[in-house]
Formats: structure tokens, sequence, C-alpha cells
């Protein structure tokens, strides 16, 4: 293991998200770290940033006074026969359809994820906006699997690394 890896606890990925979530409890909007990034020292951490000013000033630049918000909708897909599958990826595609299009006007920005039967929506959204898109979504919720979560540091839409 390098001398540079951080190992991952519950303790260790909690103190983290402690951490992330209190810069954006700030009314700012961090540009967070992955876990576990580490460098040798002070002045390695900030020659790496050095490097990649452009990049993180425009990440920040794109996420500046928004918050991420995820709905997690989970739809069963039927694996009875082809078609009943189809049928079944087809409505969950719908059903994430009709959840981006009804909070469009509240996303600056929005990611999609898939893993089985739970599709993740990823939104980038303005911290103003929140009160309604949050209303909207659990309106959304109703009579679907679906949980709303957030608001949290924007994961999703910031650099890559």
């Amino acid at each position: 293991m390098d001398s540079l890896s951080v190992r991952a606890t519950v303790d260790r990925i909690r103190a983290h998200d402690h951490v992330v979530a209190a810069a954006l409890g700030t009314g700012s909007t961090p540009l967070p770290a992955r876990f576990g990034q580490t460098f040798a020292s002070d002045a390695a951490c900030v020659a790496a940033f050095s490097e990649k000013q452009v990049t993180m000033s425009a990440g920040l630049a794109r996420v500046a006074g928004m918050v991420e918000m995820t709905v997690i909708l989970r739809v069963a897909l039927d694996t009875s026969s082809g078609t009943a599958y189809l049928t079944s990826l087809a409505r969950r595609e719908h059903v994430a359809r009709e959840f981006n299009d009804a909070l469009s006007g509240y996303v600056r920005e929005s990611a999609m994820h898939t893993r089985e039967d739970v599709l993740t929506l990823s939104h980038l959204v303005e911290r103003e906006a929140l009160p309604t898109y949050i209303e909207r979504a659990k309106a959304l919720a109703t009579g679907v699997d679906a949980r709303i979560l957030g608001p949290g540091a924007p994961y999703s839409f910031g650099p890559p690394e």
C-alpha cells in the first residue's frame, strides 16, 4: 500500500463528509475533494492546486451558489422475458424523464447513473430554488419508489479528479 493511501473506514468517511458538509453549511459551495485524496506535504498540495488552478477555478465557477440534490429511483426490472425486460427499462427511463422534465426549471445541470434496478438522478440546483425544488420532487415521488437526498456538495459536477 502506497504511503499516501488512506484506508477507508466508516469513521474516516464520516469525518470527511462532516468537513464537506461544514464547508457547504457556510453558505459557500465547496468543490469537494474525493475521500482519500492525499499529498506528501503541504508544499505538494499547493503545487498540485497551482497546476490545476484553471480547472479548479472553472469548477468552482460552475458550482458557485449551487448544491447537489439526488433522486434515487427504484424501478423493478422484469426479467421474465425479453419484451418484459425492455418494457421495464422503458418504464424506468420514462419515470426518470418525468422527474427531469418536471424539475428542469430548477436544475442547471443533471447527471444520471444506473445500476441494476436503481437509477440515480443528480441535479445541480441553485440554493434559492431549493424549497420549490424539494416540494416538487416530493410531489413527483408520490406513488413511485423514490428517495430524495440533499442538499449536498456537488460531487457529481466537479472536476473529474
